[in-house]
């Protein structure tokens, strides 16, 4: 009976340290493959956020520049008020475009469609320090967009310098966010 047990002691004893040699290289190579993958997920996350953000930006540059045209082509500021309501009405991520003039002074304001505050209220989608050191365009960070009455949207507002020939400005278009999240 005594042999029995020892036997039996031995036979698990035996199986132990078998499963247990087997245990650490398998458990070696799985985590060192489980890092692999957690570092390759990173880096390919991290290239995909970085072309989306690169996509994202392209567009609102394209849309900025095709709205520096038209600020280009207007006869005057009424011309400028109309051409500016239209691009912000066919753009749906566009919720304002704004004209300033190189001082900040508000020239001309396109809007979504709803009802604009007087101009003596403080306009948060001008940066003039951000903008003054702007050479092509600039992006501000996230604001809320103080420019309409009752209606309060989170906004980037993407500026660039114009010279349209009569005076030169600044044209900035204010993208939702909303819009930039979906």
């Amino acid at each position: 009976m005594r042999l029995a047990t020892l036997t039996a002691f031995a036979i698990i004893i035996t199986v132990a340290a078998v499963v247990a040699v087997s245990i650490i290289p398998f458990v070696s190579i799985y985590s060192s493959t489980v890092e692999s993958d957690a570092g390759m997920a990173l880096e390919q996350s991290a290239r995909q956020t970085t072309m989306a953000l690169g996509n994202l930006i392209d567009g609102m540059e394209g849309r900025l520049l095709n709205i520096c045209r038209e600020v280009r082509k207007s006869e005057d500021i009424t011309d400028l008020d109309d051409r500016l309501s239209v691009a912000a009405r066919l753009e749906g991520s566009i919720e304002a475009i704004c004209v300033y003039d190189m001082e900040g002074n508000t020239l001309s304001v396109g809007g979504s469609g709803h009802e604009l505050k007087d101009q003596s209220s403080i306009n948060l989608s001008y940066d003039g320090e951000l903008f003054g050191s702007a050479e092509n365009f600039a992006i501000s960070l996230p604001h809320v967009q103080t420019l309409f009455r009752e209606y309060y949207p989170w906004v980037v507002t993407i500026i660039r310098p114009v010279d349209a020939g009569k005076w030169e400005k600044w044209v900035a278009v204010d993208i939702s966010c909303t819009n930039i999240s979906s």
